[in-house]
């Protein structure tokens, strides 16, 4: 039967007070495709749109530059001087790409004999409270979920911590796990001549999405000095489980690393790590009855196979949905070297 002008006519205005109601949340229907798929929802089918808002990036990452990062964000870590064997890849970076603006500098000064000092530091920039507290909340549900079905997975220490302005870890103990909008790094060279007249030129760096630094004893092979770092936006949903099992897998991935040739060993561990995350990843935004939340690890997995240290991860993913990601981080711990075997040669 047709419908009357009355019921098309209240019909069309209900859907115009609705467009303005979600225009009025912010949720527009670019954001990441959820509301094509339906609300956010928490488990059990209670509504609540607002519950995983930090999936939303509001801002565009900033390449802040590093004078703006030293001035404004939160010191992750504590500075460390650039050399050949200390994060040479920086190292050779940025001497590379600033050699020829130092030397000018200093015949500009007068500088006759000067000295160079080369350093490294990470910084966090702040996430809004209320974005911040619903991630933390997300991030330990999804630690709980993890090392309940991976049993034998370390549970190395971690203490989570909601960046704030005017906050600085550079001396603050190991085991933490940061949690704010985007991780930021800056490379700082300080030319000082004998007069002692000196100037400063740097570079930087801003990453969006998680991140996991670890140092080792040099005379123990064992962690010393790690953190974690969790950013708010559309990739976050997988960062608690990659970093997680990038922590408990570090001492066994750090002691095969020399049984590989350059670059093996990192693309194996980026294999069981991205793998697992991205199995019980989609497991667990089910559970939790995140709408869109397995299109958002897709989309992510799609990201991560454009760049070559993931060029193993799809062939993982394979072979722990045939064999159980159980077996998969069993194997792994056994040995490294019969993980990468098994997965590239399909066993």
């Amino acid at each position: 039967m047709g419908k009357s002008q009355g019921e098309l006519k209240r019909e069309r205005k209900a859907g115009i007070t609705r467009r303005n109601f979600l225009k009025n949340l912010g949720i527009g229907l670019g954001m990441l495709g959820l509301l094509s798929a339906g609300y956010l929802t928490f488990s059990g089918g209670r509504k609540d749109e607002r519950a995983f808002d930090f999936l939303r990036q509001e801002e565009p990452l900033l390449n802040s530059s590093w004078r703006d990062i030293i001035r404004n964000y939160v010191p992750l870590s504590s500075a460390v001087k650039l050399g050949p064997d200390c994060l040479p890849g920086i190292y050779k970076e940025f001497k590379e790409s600033h050699k020829k603006n130092m030397e000018e500098e200093a015949r500009r000064r007068g500088f006759t004999k000067a000295t160079l000092d080369l350093s490294y530091q990470q910084f966090g920039r702040p996430e809004e409270r209320r974005l911040a507290e619903g991630y933390k909340s997300y991030i330990e549900r999804a630690r709980e979920y993890l090392f309940s079905r991976l049993l034998m997975l370390e549970r190395v220490p971690l203490e989570l911590v909601i960046l704030e302005n005017g906050q600085d870890f550079s001396k603050v103990r190991s085991g933490l796990g940061f949690i704010g909008k985007s991780r930021h790094e800056a490379a700082i060279a300080t030319v000082k001549d004998i007069s002692g007249e000196s100037f400063s030129l740097g570079k930087s760096w801003s990453n969006l999405g998680s991140h996991i630094q670890i140092g080792y004893n040099r005379l123990t092979d064992e962690r010393d000095n790690y953190f974690l770092f969790f950013g708010t936006g559309e990739n976050s949903l997988s960062g608690p489980f990659s970093e997680s099992i990038h922590l408990a897998t570090s001492l066994r991935t750090h002691k095969h690393e020399k049984h590989f040739q350059y670059g093996l060993g990192r693309d194996t561990e980026e294999a069981i790590t991205e793998g697992i995350a991205h199995i019980l990843g989609r497991e667990f935004v089910k559970k939790e009855g995140i709408s869109g939340g397995e299109e958002i690890l897709e989309k992510e997995l799609e990201t991560q196979f454009k760049k070559p240290k993931y060029r193993l991860v799809g062939q993982s993913i394979d072979w722990l949905k045939r064999n159980g990601v159980e077996q998969g981080l069993a194997l792994y711990m056994e040995s490294p070297e019969k993980y990468l075997e098994a997965i590239t040669e399909g066993k």
